[in-house]
């Protein structure tokens, strides 16, 4: 997905997928070939003029070889030992060395030394009064910052570019419309998600605009098409994460549709977008479309894995197993969970934090299948690895689903309301009307019933009820609770 002036990549998703900035410059990888001086167009004043010339031309010579073999590190060499020839007297080419020089230096990661030279392209550019170079540099300024995580100073730089282009080239022009994806990209990871979904709506309404022309080659009608899919695959993740649902799933479709296009149904680049439009159909109860969509993207990471992020497919299939889940296949649920948690072991040696939370998972639903010991010991493998951490949200999951089983399987019934009691006191200091809060209190009820307190087991069932009816997605366990209390008052 590259080209000439900018780099493009997707943009963030609610799924957390990898992206890059697009890039405002020159090819990294195609580093564009300047034409070399023709003697014949110059008139030189004296001998050291034509000197000077024949001294550019040569170093000139030596450069184009450098880049051809890709000796990066003996081009910039050259550049530099260019510009010292034409500082005197500056023109346009030397505001392309400068922005050569920079680009260069960013492809080998020399940031600070990239950023010097775009500065000076800048600075060039303002004095020759070059805008448009001017909107070049200052976005190639941007992206360094982008780069370097400081989103605010790219944001900045990337709005600065923009107005610039679009004095230059109008409202209406393709890289406004890139300037945009930039900027929308630099506030997403700004956290500015309100703001980015006005700036992808306004990228998404210039490719439209754009693709109105009956005077489009094949090409440019690929790329607006691939640029609006980039804007409307960011608003839908956006409008997803606010809960504009409606208007998410008519941008990912969208999106899906100029993918599958473009790209073919089984590519990679599929991936992202899918999860997103499953994730969607969780949010309206849709279960059975939002596994049929997650197993077809894992069907796609099955087949190009050397192509997919770790955490892209991580969180793939954690949304399928969470969907298992919620479809009551709980069998199902608990061998993705088997594979999440091998998969996360491989792909995440030095980072196994999403452990506990696979265990916990995998407990509720040995739970629910009545498989205590095997849930008892998923627990506890959890509890384990969280031993020597501060108490927090994973270790009270695991801790009130280990009360449960002491509760039901074991019988220790003031073991059972210590644990659960320890993890309310915890999670509702966080949230109050948390679900996991309701639970807990179910739990404390049943134990204090047991252990004769029928007061205090009236009260605890009470208030766990008032919280799970207000989750508004637990009716089953509102329904435990109703009957727990009938229980109680025979």
């Amino acid at each position: 997905m590259k080209r000439t002036l900018l780099l493009l990549a997707k943009s963030p998703l609610i799924n957390s997928r990898t992206s890059n900035i697009f890039k405002l410059g020159f090819n990294c990888y195609q580093f564009k070939k300047f034409d070399f001086f023709n003697k014949s167009c110059f008139q030189f004043s004296s001998s050291s003029g034509y000197e000077a010339f024949k001294q550019v031309q040569e170093v000139e010579k030596q450069f184009q070889e450098a880049i051809h073999n890709k000796n990066y590190e003996k081009s910039i060499q050259l550049l530099e030992e260019k510009i010292k020839l034409k500082v005197s007297s500056p023109n346009s080419s030397l505001l392309n060395d400068y922005r050569m020089l920079g680009e260069i230096n960013q492809h080998l990661g020399k940031g600070q030394e990239a950023l010097n030279a775009y500065e000076q392209a800048l600075k060039l550019s303002i004095k020759l009064e070059s805008k448009e170079v001017q909107a070049l540099s200052l976005a190639d300024i941007a992206g360094i910052y982008y780069l370097s995580e400081n989103y605010q100073q790219a944001v900045g730089y990337f709005e600065e570019s923009i107005a610039l282009l679009k004095q230059v080239k109008g409202e209406f022009h393709q890289d406004v419309g890139m300037g945009l994806l930039n900027l929308g990209e630099s506030l997403v990871k700004n956290q500015d998600g309100n703001k980015a979904i006005q700036v992808y709506e306004e990228a998404k309404n210039i490719y439209n605009k754009l693709l109105q022309s009956d005077k489009l080659d094949q090409n440019a009608v690929f790329e607006f098409n691939r640029n609006k899919g980039l804007a409307c695959d960011a608003l839908g993740s956006l409008k997803l994460q606010v809960g504009n649902f409606q208007e998410s799933l008519e941008d990912l479709q969208i999106a899906l549709g100029i993918y599958g296009e473009q790209f073919g149904p089984e590519d990679p680049i599929l991936v992202g977008t899918l999860t997103n439009l499953a994730i969607l159909y969780q949010s309206f109860r849709k279960e059975e479309d939002a596994l049929k969509i997650y197993q077809r993207a894992l069907k796609i990471v099955d087949a190009h894995q050397n192509r997919i992020q770790p955490h892209e497919y991580l969180s793939l299939m954690l949304g399928c197993a969470k969907s298992y889940n919620n479809l009551g296949k709980f069998r199902e649920a608990v061998e993705q969970f088997d594979k999440l948690e091998n998969a996360t072991k491989e792909f995440q040696k030095n980072n196994q934090s999403l452990l506990p939370m696979i265990k916990g998972h995998k407990g509720f639903l040995l739970i629910q299948l009545e498989q205590f010991d095997l849930a008892k010991e998923q627990i506890q493998e959890g509890l384990k690895i969280l031993e020597n951490a501060e108490f927090n949200i994973y270790k009270a999951i695991l801790q009130t689903q280990l009360a449960h089983i002491l509760l039901l399987r074991e019988q220790q019934f003031q073991k059972s309301f210590e644990l659960a009691k320890e993890s309310y006191d915890y999670i509702s200091k966080l949230r109050k009307d948390d679900a996991n809060c309701g639970d807990c209190l179910r739990i404390m009820g049943l134990a204090t019933s047991a252990l004769g307190n029928k007061e205090e087991t009236r009260k605890y069932l009470a208030q766990s009820l008032l919280i799970l009816e207000k989750s508004g997605d637990r009716s089953e366990d509102v329904n435990k609770v109703k009957q727990d209390l009938v229980n109680i008052s025979k």
